[in-house]
């Protein structure tokens, strides 16, 4: 009896730590700092928000998935939620990086314009129970 509740308890712990690596689908939930310059005046603030991940269907959307999205890449390491190869395109001088780091759930997001407006987030995320991808991005 004592070994069957010293495997359950393993179990549980095992099934509590699995990470973006192992998961196909998953919401997120993240605290953000989020870092603005716009001619030469900067400013920053602090959001909470919520992103929907579906590895599977290569898709993610963001708090009410009025927008939904292709995943750029998947890699062991690193899922790339946007880049410059997304579609629709950034414009034009704009470098665009959106990661999220599999192993930590911290997530990136760097949109800059060289000489003119930047805009730049950190968050930490924890991952939630998946409320999946609507098949038509909703209206608020």
């Amino acid at each position: 009896m004592r070994a069957i509740i010293v495997f359950s308890s393993f179990a549980v712990v095992i099934a509590s730590s699995a990470t973006a690596a192992e998961v196909r689908q998953f919401d997120l939930q993240c605290s953000t700092r989020v870092a603005t310059r716009d001619a030469g005046v900067s400013n920053a603030a602090r959001a909470q928000e919520i992103y929907r991940i579906d590895l599977d269907r290569r898709l993610y959307c963001k708090d009410q998935c009025t927008n939904i999205r292709q995943i750029a890449d998947i890699t062991p390491a690193m899922i790339v939620l946007e880049n410059e190869a997304s579609e629709p395109a950034p414009p034009a001088g704009v470098d665009v990086s959106h990661t999220i780091d599999r192993r930590t759930l911290a997530m990136h997001d760097a949109q800059i314009s060289p000489g003119a407006f930047s805009v730049v987030s950190d968050s930490r995320c924890v991952m939630a129970p998946y409320k999946s991808i609507p098949k038509t991005p909703t209206n608020p």
